[in-house]
């Protein structure tokens, strides 16, 4: 689902990474630079690109591109309500969280979220 909402970001945007806003732009150019002090080796271009900026961004981050006040407008169409989008996200965050860290997710977490996948899907599959 975070690729698919990379494509759809890439795609909307027309691959333009200085459309990203600057908090988002910020986080994703410490977290290259870390990588990079990591493995210098990996400065080939491609974290220059939007899609390639993108594989910095976190679930979250993803939810602050598409809901930003002056790229909203350009994602309306496709998610509807600013305020549905925000609910699946933390709907989905709180589940994804959950397993990621191992910790134990009780049903209605489970429910909530497996709502949110679903409704993802359905969003992403269309347009």
């Amino acid at each position: 689902m975070e690729l698919e909402l990379h494509r759809v970001i890439t795609d909307t945007l027309a691959g333009e990474a200085g459309a990203l806003p600057p908090h988002v732009s910020q986080r994703i150019n410490e977290r290259i630079a870390s990588a990079r002090r990591r493995n210098p080796g990996m400065g080939n271009g491609h974290y220059d690109s939007l899609a390639g900026r993108l594989e910095y961004c976190d679930l979250r981050e993803l939810q602050a591109v598409l809901t930003f006040k002056t790229l909203w407008p350009r994602f309306e169409e496709r998610f509807g309500s600013k305020e549905m989008l925000d609910v699946r996200f933390a709907q989905l965050a709180e589940l994804r969280n959950g397993l990621r860290h191992s910790r134990r997710v009780d049903d209605v977490t489970r429910k909530d979220g497996e709502a949110a996948i679903m409704w993802f899907r359905q969003v992403l599959a269309h347009g």
